[in-house]
């Protein structure tokens, strides 16, 4: 779905000062965050596990966790982490990303996988992990009874396309016009930060890349990411 001009212009310039914004509070939060995790293990590290406080501090971790993993995304959004693109096996990333969101998926949901092989591009592979794991969370949050996520690689021409199909609720075609919008979500009360897609969008921008979506009401959602083929020099 491509949006109007004027309706991607401004998108693109409220991505550019969410992005400038979000650059400057990361480099903050990321000291701070350094800070509290360092202590917080520290201080976990010299408490039996029978101290009254153990479970709390615990918490405490896992939720400053969460918060320097939210930091990551911010400093994503801003380009403030540097890009280092090299060849890249794009099933091999594509299979990475599986069995991390396999660790964290929630129950009676399924996540298959048909990649083409030597499907190559140039990019950072970090980063193209990321905005997989970013859509394959998009997803569980789609399917809160559980269901199907199934992930694609395949060539068309001289481009890369990875899809990330899931048998959700689905985006209205009204949603589908902000879903890419910084701080925008569709689930406000699970306390979603409305920064996975627009995080997925940057770096597909960073990658000369494109991201797409198909989505029925009730059916579910298929986001596509599509990048240029990097054509590999054959052995002698």
């Amino acid at each position: 779905m491509k949006l109007p001009m004027s309706d991607h212009l401004q998108q693109m310039q409220r991505l550019q000062l969410a992005g400038t914004l979000a650059g400057g509070i990361a480099h903050d939060l990321n000291d701070q965050l350094t800070l509290i995790l360092g202590n917080l293990d520290l201080a976990i590290g010299r408490l039996p596990d029978s101290f009254d406080a153990f479970d709390m501090l615990e918490h405490a971790k896992a939720a400053a966790s969460r918060c320097a993993d939210l930091s990551r995304r911010l400093l994503y959004l801003g380009h403030e982490r540097p890009v280092t693109p090299v060849p890249m096996d794009v099933a091999a990333a594509v299979d990475d990303a599986r069995r991390l969101l396999e660790c964290i998926k929630p129950p009676n949901t399924t996540i298959t996988v048909n990649s083409e092989d030597a499907l190559f591009i140039l990019g950072d592979a970090n980063l193209i992990q990321q905005a997989l794991l970013n859509l394959g969370t998009n997803a569980f949050h789609a399917m809160p009874q559980g269901g199907e996520i199934e992930i694609r690689a395949w060539q068309e021409d001289q481009r890369v396309n990875i899809s990330v199909r899931d048998t959700g609720c689905g985006i209205s075609a009204s949603l589908r016009k902000r879903i890419f919008e910084p701080f925008f979500t569709t689930q406000p009360e699970i306390g979603l930060s409305g920064l996975g897609l627009t995080t997925v969008r940057s770096i597909m921008s960073t990658h000369d890349g494109l991201v797409g979506i198909d989505s029925v009401p009730g059916k579910g959602s298929t986001f596509r990411l599509n990048f240029p083929l990097l054509a590999l020099p054959e052995n002698p």
